[in-house]
């Protein structure tokens, strides 16, 4: 309702030229930031499931200390919590990334409409 009534301002106020630019560039707007969140979906849900397994694996570590300590397996849970850290990194590194991308493209949508 509201972009159809400033539109229409627009388009009596300063010419049809300009409501069929903003009406232009808010589908623009809109399509891409459709597009890239459903692709950048999939990052954030990576990233979820790597900090969930870095969780799960340092608290297993931790309620098992003894039996770790006892068994000599300190290094081995360091390497294994190590591999599943770099995992979250990598996701957390494209999650940012994709949203840097995103507001990037946001940005340079409404800086050309203007």
């Amino acid at each position: 309702f509201e972009v159809s009534l400033v539109s229409g301002i627009l388009a009596y106020r300063c010419g049809s030229s300009f409501a069929f630019l903003t009406l232009g560039s808010i589908a623009v707007y809109a399509a891409f930031t459709f597009t890239v969140t459903r692709w950048r979906t999939r990052f954030r849900v990576e990233m979820n499931k790597a900090d969930n397994i870095s969780g799960s694996k340092a608290v297993d570590s931790l309620i098992n200390y003894e039996t770790v300590k006892l068994f000599n397996n300190e290094i081995y849970e360091a390497d294994e919590y190590d591999k599943v850290l770099a995992l979250y990194e990598d996701a957390s590194l494209k999650t940012t990334t994709s949203l840097s991308f995103l507001s990037f493209g946001q940005s340079a949508i409404f800086g050309a409409a203007l």
